[in-house]
């Protein structure tokens, strides 16, 4: 009976000590479409999100329907940065991600 007891306790713990781990992490979701001033999309654009707090940068490129998605970014301020041969690059400054939003 005690090791049944323990086990439960120890199997309790450590589910407590993940669902802790897991709410450290708070993010939210940048999803957008890259295209020209005619309305056309543009694939294989090279997208950048910064975050400005900690110079942290992640990558995408557009599909090809001009979609990018960055899934999961830390909370805060980000520049956001749109590039692709030919093209006139694009900015975005000032993009304040929040917990659990797109």
């Amino acid at each position: 009976m005690k090791i049944r007891h323990l086990l439960l306790l120890f199997g309790l713990a450590i589910f407590m000590i993940a669902g802790q781990a897991h709410a450290q992490f708070e993010n939210g979701s940048l999803v957008g479409t890259i295209s020209d001033s005619s309305g056309a999309v543009i694939p294989g654009a090279k997208v950048v999100a910064t975050n400005t707090a900690t110079g942290v940068a992640l990558t995408r490129t557009t599909d090809g329907a001009g979609e990018f998605q960055f899934p999961s970014l830390r909370v805060g301020v980000y520049r956001i940065e749109a590039s692709k041969e030919g093209f006139q690059n694009a900015v975005a400054d000032k993009i304040n991600m929040q917990v659990a939003t797109t």
